[in-house]
């Protein structure tokens, strides 16, 4: 009996120890949880000042987060781009709206005057030059005081070119509101107009609220989003010529009595100025104390297309950043016109149809169309890019399937592929689909492996406080159970050791 007795003394001593320690590590854990949860609540708000604003009662909208680059930059093999001071920067390839370049491409900034070229790209699009818009009623009230302006008064009446010229060289904000009102009138319904449009560009985190740039709380884009506004606005030759203009002079009118002249604010335009830059096209100048410096610019060499926006910059730094941002895009990458360079889709080589008798067919021929574009590292040949097919459902001009080139599982430019005949019954009657059949299948294959590729893809970006969250509620989970399990042994020890007492 004594004998039984040490021994059940023995285990209790044990188990005593045994307790303390999981108590011991149970607090650890604890803590170790509270940590972590402390810190993935933290690290949504480092790197950076984050403003949260009310949009018109709507959801909240949160200005300066930062954003990722990896959106548009999965290449690994990518050419290394310049430090950039700015808090947002892209460099965009205009033909083919590849991205360059990209810090906090998403983020949500105030724009100030760069807001400006939607609304001359608005007016270009519904507007004819010689147009006259007449300054009344909101085009004159709606202004506060303290802003740029022409001075324009009630009743004056000026062109739609000489509007731009003073929207686009001296930044007027009462240009900007007449054109609005020109345009939907009233601004409230321009800016619906505003947002309509910056969408069909491409736009995806953007609201404007005015026609100015004006500051206000929900009026807000974001540097990619601006150069998918700004290649829309490059395609107007008008854009470019006033965009790019250095000195106007506004001539008398009805109400004018006296010429007025004014300079371009985009200072690279100017080759007396250091900030001039000597491939720069056209661009506009932004500024407000909530903004800071904006600037969206266009410049082109060697046939090479670029639009450069840069965000919350400091004094002098937009113009730094817009050049080392241009220099890096100019001299690390080339564009290539598939046109002239596909070498792999033809009906002998590439074996696109299934049909070996329409392969053997001298009279057919398949082409790339000219100005398909494809924008590559520098010394990356076209024969280096991977290619994915889509046959198109409905053939038009004779274009029955569509290329996507990728860099390293990146879109950096797409061709179309065109059938042509050589002999006399045409192509207008030939069976696409009959003879794409085969081709069908094997690109369902392709497609499937690039779902696994882009899910591996998003599995290794996933956000870190993510994974660190998933850890501690597991843990916290794990801690939890432990301690119940010791504190119910713990109570059956109670049990036991009050019941041999009761003995």
């Amino acid at each position: 009996m004594a004998l039984n007795s040490d021994k059940r003394r023995s285990t209790l001593n044990n188990y005593d120890g045994y307790r303390r320690f999981l108590r011991k590590t149970g607090g650890y854990i604890r803590k170790f949880t509270i940590w972590c949860c402390v810190l993935c609540l933290l690290g949504g708000m480092t790197g950076g000042q984050v403003l949260t604003v009310q949009a018109s009662g709507e959801k909240k909208v949160e200005i300066g987060k930062k954003t990722s680059a990896s959106t548009y930059i999965k290449a690994e093999d990518w050419p290394q781009g310049p430090s950039v001071e700015s808090a947002t920067a892209v460099l965009m390839e205009v033909n083919t709206g590849t991205v360059l370049y990209a810090k906090n491409p998403d983020t949500k900034m105030y724009p100030a005057s760069i807001t400006k070229i939607m609304t001359a790209l608005l007016t270009l699009e519904n507007s004819k030059l010689t147009d006259t818009v007449v300054y009344e009623g909101e085009a004159i009230n709606a202004l506060p005081p303290g802003y740029v302006s022409i001075g324009a008064v009630e009743g004056e009446e000026m062109s739609v070119e000489e509007c731009l010229r003073a929207l686009l060289m001296y930044s007027a904000n009462d240009v900007a509101n007449a054109l609005a009102v020109h345009d939907a009138g009233t601004i409230a319904e321009f800016a619906k107009k505003m947002n309509e449009r910056a969408e069909e560009a491409g736009a995806k985190n953007t609201h404007f609220n005015n026609p100015s740039g004006l500051h206000e709380s929900n009026h807000y884009t974001t540097a990619y989003d601006m150069c998918c506004i700004m290649r829309e606005c490059i395609q107007y030759d008008a854009f470019n010529e006033i965009a790019g203009d250095r000195i106007y002079t506004l001539k008398a009118n009805n109400k004018r009595k006296e010429d007025f002249t004014f300079a371009a604010k985009h200072h690279m335009v100017f080759p007396t100025s250091p900030d001039y830059y000597e491939y720069c096209v056209s661009g506009k100048t932004g500024y407000t104390s909530e903004a800071g410096n904006t600037l969206i610019t266009y410049a082109e060499k060697d046939g090479m297309k670029l639009v450069c926006c840069v965000m919350k910059a400091g004094a002098g730094v937009a113009y730094t950043d817009t050049k080392a941002l241009f220099n890096y895009g100019f001299d690390n990458f080339n564009v290539i016109d598939a046109s002239g360079e596909e070498e792999r889709f033809t009906l002998k080589d590439a074996g696109i149809f299934a049909s070996k008798d329409m392969a053997a067919d001298a009279s057919f021929n398949i082409s790339i169309p000219e100005s398909c574009y494809v924008v590559v590292p520098s010394g990356v040949g076209l024969n280096k890019v991977d290619t994915e097919i889509r046959y198109l459902e409905d053939a038009e001009d004779g274009c029955f399937a569509e290329i996507d080139y990728k860099y390293e599982g990146m879109l950096v430019g797409s061709a179309r592929l065109k059938m042509s005949s050589t002999g006399t019954s045409g192509t207008e009657h030939f069976d696409f689909d009959s003879h794409a059949e085969a081709e069908t299948e094997s690109a369902v294959d392709t497609e499937t492996d690039t779902g696994l590729k882009d899910i591996w893809n998003q599995t290794k970006n996933i956000d870190v406080r993510i994974v660190i969250a998933v850890i501690a509620v597991l843990v916290f989970a794990a801690s939890a159970g432990i301690i119940t399990v010791v504190r119910r042994k713990d109570d059956r020890i109670r049990f036991d050791r009050k019941r041999k007492r009761r003995r």
